[in-house]
C-alpha cells in the first residue's frame, strides 16, 4: 500500500493505516490491525504523518 504501483499511487502510512482499519474484520484481522496500530503510534510514524500534513 505504501509502495508506488504502476496503477496507483502510494499511500501514506496513515491512509494505508485508515485503509487497514477500514477492512479489519473483513480482510485483516483485527487483533493484528490494532497491534499494528499501537506500534506505530509508540514509533512515532502516525503522528508524524500527521504533524507533516498539518504544516
Amino acid at each position: 500500500m505504501t509502495a508506488e504501483r504502476s496503477y496507483r499511487s502510494k499511500l501514506t502510512p496513515m491512509e494505508a493505516f485508515i485503509e487497514l482499519k477500514k477492512r479489519a474484520g473483513t480482510f485483516y484481522s483485527p487483533e493484528i490491525v490494532n497491534a499494528l496500530g499501537e506500534v506505530l503510534m509508540a514509533s512515532g510514524e502516525l503522528i508524524k504523518q500527521q504533524d507533516q500534513k498539518a504544516a
